[in-house]
C-alpha cells in the first residue's frame, strides 16, 4: 500500500487557495500555449460538422469576426455547430436558422465580450494596463508639445534698469570720466613702450608689480620712481575720488566695452559680444571694478612713499572714496571690492600708526575719523541688484504658460548652462545631461512635474534673499548657529536643487550667502580704525595709551562700539606698551588679543586683509581647536597667535 494518500475528487487545493494568482497565469498561459500548438482550427470544426452552406459560412464569418484566441474560437465555433446541429433536428430549414440567428457582426461582438469577460484575472489586468500606458503615453506626448511649442520672451530690459542711477546722475558729479582721462595718460605711455619693443608694458600701465604686495626693499626704488614721473595721474584719481558718484553705465558691448579697447590698445583678442552670452545680467562685465581696486593700491603706494601728512590723509581719504565709488553699481562683486579697498585703507592706517604717527595732525586724524563714521555697509542695494539678475535670468529661462505662471525651458536651459561655462572659462564641468535635442523634448513633461514654476522660483529666491538680509542687518549674536548663518544658496538641498534649477545656476557663479560675514566683518573693521584713531587722539593729549576703552567716550568717541561678534564690549590691553583691540571671537572667551594659530603663516599685512568669512561667525559652543582665538580689529603691536596643537606640551598617558 501506498504511504500517501491521495486528495479525494472535488477536495480543495491548499496550493491553488495559497497561490490563486500564480494557478490562474500558469493556465492562462497553458490555454494559450495548447491553443498554439493544437493542428485543430476552427474552420476544420465547421467544416466536420458538415453543416448547409448557410449555415456554415454564418457560423465561419461569426468566429472569424469574434478575433479571439484560437482555443477560443474553436470553442465558439463548437457550440454554434452543436447549436444550429439542434435546430436542424428539430425541423427548421436553414434559412430559418440563420435568420433567427441575426446579424453575424453583433453576434461576434457578444461573444467576444463574453469570452473575454472569462478570461484569466492576470490578462486582464495586462490588458487595462496596456491600455492605460498607451493612453499615457498619449497625453504625455500631447502634453510636450504644449510645453515645447512657447519659448521664452525677453520683455523686461534689465540692464537698463541697473543702470538707470548712473545715467541720472549729473556730468559734473561723474567720477568715471575723469578716471578714464588719468588712464588714457599711462595708457599712452604703455602703448609706446609696446611698440619699441618693451616686454614690461602690460595692458594698464597703473597696475605695476610693487602695487599688489607691501613694498620692500627691492621694489621701492622701482615704485619711487614711477610715482615720481606721474604726479599728474594720481592727482586726477584724488580729483575722481573726490565725486560723490562714479556714474559709469556697465554693459558687456558697446559703449562700456569702447572705454577699454581704447586702454588696451586693441592688443587683447577679440571678446565674444553681448549677445554671444544671451544678453543677460548675469554675464555683465564689471572691468572697471578691478581697475578700481588698481587705483587704490597706487594711492596706497603713493601715501607710503610721502612724508607729507596732508598728502598722506588725502589718500586715504581718496582710497577711502574710491571704495564708495567700486560699489555703486550694486553687483555682490563691487561689494566685496568696495569692502577689500576699505580693509587696504584701513590696514594702512594701522600701519602708518604704528611706525610713523607724526606724519598725521590732530585735524587730519579727525577727518579720518568723520570719514569712517561715515562709511555704510547695508547689504539692501546689493541683495536687490543681484534679484535683478535673477530675474533677468529667469525670463530668459521661463516660457509664459497656462500653468503656475510659466514654465522651464530646457533649450533655454541648456543654452544658459553653455553660456555660463564659457563665460567662465569652462570652470565647471557640463553636467547637465541634457545635450540631446529628443532627450530634452521626451524629458519636457517630466521636468515640468519635478521643477517648480516661474512664479514659485522668483518666491523661492526671495525667501533665500530675505534669509541673507535678515541675517546680515541681525547681530551676530542673535543668530542662534553657526548653521543657520552660514545657510546659504550653494547649500540648498539637492531636491530644492533640482525643483529651483535657475538658483542652482546663478548659485553657480556666485554665492551670497556669505553677504552677512562681509559686512558685519566690514564694520568691525570700520570700528577698529575709529577705535585706534581715537586712542592716538588720547595718546597724544595725555603722553600715554589709556589702561580701559572706557577713557575715549565722550571725549573721543560719542560711544565705545561692541563686540560684533557676541555684543559685548571690545578687548582691550597693552601689548609690550602698544594697544591691541579685538573680538572675543566666536568661542567667546578672552585670549588676549591672539589670532588663531591656523594663521601663523600669515604676515601681518595678510592679516589685516584676511578674509573676514573665516573669522566673522555666530558665537557657537565647544568650538574646535581652530576656532580658540581672538578677531584683532586694531593693533599696533606685531601679531600673536595661539599656539598650535603641536606646541602643546606632552602629557604621559595621553594620545
Amino acid at each position: 500500500m501506498s504511504d500517501c494518500v491521495s486528495e479525494p475528487d472535488g477536495a480543495p487545493d491548499p496550493w491553488r487557495e495559497t497561490f490563486p494568482t500564480f494557478f490562474a497565469a500558469r493556465e492562462c498561459a497553458a490555454d494559450v500555449v495548447r491553443s498554439w500548438l493544437s493542428p485543430r482550427t476552427y474552420k476544420q470544426a465547421v467544416a466536420k460538422a458538415d453543416l448547409p452552406l448557410a449555415v456554415a459560412e454564418t457560423v465561419s464569418e461569426t468566429v472569424r469576426r469574434t478575433r479571439l484566441w484560437r482555443g477560443e474560437r474553436i470553442a465558439v465555433a463548437d457550440e454554434l455547430v452543436s447549436h444550429f446541429q439542434e435546430g436542424l433536428a428539430s425541423g427548421q430549414s436553414p434559412e430559418a436558422l440563420v435568420a433567427d440567428f441575426g446579424e453575424p457582426r453583433t453576434a461576434a461582438r457578444l461573444m467576444r465580450r463574453g469570452k473575454v469577460r472569462n478570461r484569466p484575472r492576470v490578462w486582464q489586468a495586462w490588458w487595462w494596463a496596456s491600455r492605460g500606458a498607451l493612453a499615457g503615453l498619449a497625453l504625455y506626448a500631447l502634453f510636450a508639445m504644449c510645453l515645447l511649442i512657447p519659448k521664452p520672451v525677453v520683455s523686461v530690459n534689465y540692464l537698463k534698469k541697473l543702470n538707470a542711477p548712473a545715467a541720472a546722475v549729473p556730468e559734473d558729479d561723474r567720477a568715471w570720466p575723469l578716471y578714464l582721462d588719468a588712464f588714457r595718460i599711462v595708457a599712452e605711455e604703455q602703448r609706446f613702450k609696446r611698440e619699441a619693443g618693451d616686454p614690461q608694458a602690460n595692458f594698464y600701465g597703473w597696475e605695476q608689480p610693487w602695487a599688489s604686495e607691501p613694498l620692500t626693499a627691492t621694489t621701492r626704488p622701482a615704485a619711487e620712481a614711477w610715482i615720481a614721473e606721474h604726479v599728474d595721474f594720481i592727482e586726477k584719481l584724488r580729483a575722481a575720488a573726490s565725486k560723490p558718484r562714479l556714474g559709469v553705465e556697465v554693459g558687456f558691448d558697446k559703449p562700456y566695452r569702447d572705454d577699454f579697447a581704447e586702454l588696451e590698445g586693441g592688443i587683447r583678442p577679440e571678446e565674444p559680444a553681448y549677445e554671444d552670452f544671451g544678453g543677460g545680467l548675469q554675464h555683465v562685465l564689471l572691468d572697471h571694478v578691478q581697475q578700481m581696486r588698481a587705483v587704490a593700491r597706487v594711492l596706497m603706494v603713493d601715501a607710503q612713499l610721502s612724508a607729507d601728512g596732508r598728502r598722506v590723509s588725502d589718500d586715504i581719504e581718496a582710497m577711502l572714496g574710491v571704495a564708495k565709488q567700486s560699489g555703486e553699481v550694486g553687483f555682490y562683486v563691487s561689494a566685496l571690492v568696495m569692502v577689500s579697498i576699505d580693509r587696504m585703507a584701513w590696514a594702512f592706517l594701522e600701519d602708518t600708526l604704528r611706525n610713523r604717527s607724526e606724519v598725521f595732525n590732530d585735524e587730519q586724524l579727525k577727518r579720518l575719523a568723520h570719514l569712517a563714521a561715515a562709511s555704510s555697509y547695508d547689504a539692501t542695494p546689493y541683495l536687490a541688484t543681484e534679484r535683478l539678475v535673477f530675474l533677468d535670468l529667469v525670463q530668459r529661462l521661463y516660457c509664459e504658460s497656462a500653468w503656475g505662471g510659466g514654465h522651464l525651458d530646457l533649450d533655454a536651459w541648456v543654452k544658459s548652462d553653455e553660456w555660463r561655462r564659457r563665460f567662465f572659462e569652462n570652470e565647471r564641468k557640463d553636467n547637465t545631461g541634457l545635450k540631446n535635442g529628443l532627450v530634452r523634448k521626451t524629458v519636457a513633461p517630466l521636468a515640468f512635474l519635478v521643477t517648480a514654476s516661474r512664479s514659485g522660483v522668483v518666491a523661492k529666491y526671495d525667501e533665500l534673499s530675505a534669509r541673507v538680509r535678515s541675517r546680515a542687518q541681525r547681530p551676530l549674536w542673535e543668530t542662534s548657529s553657526r548653521g543657520d548663518y552660514t545657510d546659504s544658496f550653494d547649500e540648498v538641498p539637492l531636491w530644492q536643487r533640482l525643483r529651483y534649477p535657475p538658483i542652482t545656476l546663478w548659485g553657480a557663479g556666485i554665492n551670497i550667502g556669505s553677504v552677512p560675514s562681509v559686512f558685519h566683518g566690514a564694520r568691525g573693521l570700520r570700528d577698529g580704525a575709529l577705535v585706534g584713531i581715537a586712542l592716538e587722539l588720547l595718546r597724544r593729549e595725555h603722553g600715554g595709551w589709556p589702561e580701559s576703552l572706557d577713557q575715549l567716550a565722550p571725549r573721543w568717541l560719542p560711544e565705545l562700539p561692541v563686540d560684533r561678534i557676541n555684543g559685548g564690549p571690545l578687548g582691550y590691553r597693552l601689548v609690550d606698551g602698544q594697544p591691541v583691540v579685538y573680538s572675543l571671537g566666536v568661542d567667546r572667551d578672552d585670549d588676549g588679543g591672539l589670532w588663531p594659530s591656523r594663521f601663523t603663516t600669515q604676515t601681518s599685512a595678510n592679516l589685516s586683509r584676511w578674509q573676514i568669512p573665516y573669522v566673522v561667525r555666530p558665537p557657537i559652543d565647544n568650538p574646535p581647536a581652530e576656532e580658540d582665538g581672538d578677531w584683532v580689529i586694531w593693533s599696533l603691536a606685531p601679531p600673536r597667535y595661539m599656539p598650535s596643537e603641536a606646541d602643546q606640551p606632552h602629557i604621559d598617558g595621553e594620545p
